[in-house]
């Protein structure tokens, strides 16, 4: 959905630019956006990678269409979420298992992803719809369905029989 601009024009001002208009509908790009910044942050740390990102949907919002802000809660869940899928995504991951590791407890990169990977595919399902009824709706709309889940599911947790 990207092209460069500028790059080899010698002007020495390269640009990311969208090569169409944006979909924002549920399955359209806000989807990738989120899915994409949240596989980049578990990969690297999120704080580098939201950093470079910024610029990029600086330059793209203001070609978007209106209401098309949700981008940047795009970004945000995106990154944040993503960063708690491996020990190297988030800066506060690497410090909890080098306290850890501190006090003789071992947690290896597959043991941590083990547990860390299908919660943060939990999460991004959650913020997915999150950011649909935000697109449909509004931002009230989407929080108080939000809350809505939370407490039914909190109801369900404590029905449950352990």
């Amino acid at each position: 959905n990207f092209g460069m601009k500028g790059g080899a024009a010698g002007g020495g001002y390269a640009q990311v630019v969208p090569m169409e208009e944006m979909n924002l509908h549920f399955t359209g790009d806000f989807h990738a956006i989120t899915s994409a910044h949240n596989l980049l942050s578990a990969l690297i740390d999120n704080i580098p990678f939201v950093a470079v990102s910024i610029p990029i949907l600086h330059e793209l919002i203001p070609t978007l269409p209106p209401g098309a802000d949700v981008v940047w809660w795009a970004l945000a869940l995106g990154a944040c979420l993503g960063g708690n899928a491996t020990p190297i995504g988030a800066s506060a991951n690497v410090t909890t298992l080098d306290l850890a590791a501190r006090r003789q407890v071992r947690i290896s990169f597959r043991e941590f992803c083990h547990f860390a990977i299908p919660t943060t595919l939990i999460t991004l399902v959650i913020s997915s719809a999150w950011l649909t009824g935000m697109i449909f709706f509004d931002y009230h709309a989407a929080l108080y369905a939000s809350l809505a889940v939370a407490a039914l599911l909190g109801v369900v947790a404590k029905v449950r029989p352990a």
